[in-house]
């Protein structure tokens, strides 16, 4: 299963500023080989959350600059 996500953009690094993160929803695997876009939370809705609430159910903070430096190594989880 692959799935992709976009990179860090402004808004991320806007967002890091205030020491917050944007959530992203990770769609069903509804087959064992597939290719899926994750979606992010907008970025006002980020921004007006406070920093220590969860993300809304359903989303998971995904550390995008972690994953990006993993898939550059070549490494697989």
């Amino acid at each position: 299963m692959t799935i992709r996500i976009q990179p860090p953009g402004l808004p991320d690094k806007l967002l890091a500023l205030f020491g917050k993160k944007r959530a992203v929803f990770l769609p069903k695997q509804e087959m064992p080989y597939g290719y899926y876009v994750a979606t992010r939370e907008g970025f006002f809705r980020a921004l007006l959350r406070s920093k220590g609430q969860k993300p809304p159910e359903g989303w998971v903070y995904w550390d995008i600059d972690e994953i990006a430096s993993n898939s550059a190594d070549g490494e697989k989880d």
